[in-house]
């Protein structure tokens, strides 16, 4: 959600997200400034990729080739890495902002999703930014 919404530009999106989380109990979810962070930090290769190259500002004109690549080898994905674990990049939205126009609803809205194992645990996330 926060790699779309910085990649909004300002525009209204809306979305839904369904969710299922197999270690949590079912309802509300709440998702702080300090967790966003956290994950903003992580040194997981793919989600450096995938998702944190897109919500921080990259300035390495080489970097920031590589993450517009749509298929990257090994090599390519680790130099993206290093490149954010080394530097202090700023993210390209607010968090403030992010976290003042998601909404997070509990299923109980939606009727229950039913998870692989015939469970019921589930979220819906809506988001709505202006």
């Amino acid at each position: 959600m926060l790699k779309t919404y910085t990649n909004s530009d300002g525009n209204k999106i809306s979305f839904i997200l369904y969710a299922f989380f197999p270690s949590e109990q079912l309802g509300e979810k709440t998702v702080s400034k300090n967790e966003i962070n956290e994950m903003l930090n992580t040194k997981n290769i793919e989600y450096i990729c995938d998702y944190i190259a897109h919500i921080k500002k990259i300035e390495n004109p080489e970097i920031k080739n590589l993450v517009s690549k749509e298929r990257k080898t090994k090599e390519e994905k680790e130099k993206i890495r290093q490149y954010f674990i080394t530097n202090e990049l700023e993210v390209l939205c607010d968090i403030d902002d992010f976290l003042n126009e998601t909404v997070i609803n509990p299923p109980a809205e939606l009727g229950r999703l039913t998870d692989a194992r015939g469970g019921e645990q589930s979220i819906k996330i809506e988001n709505s930014a202006v």
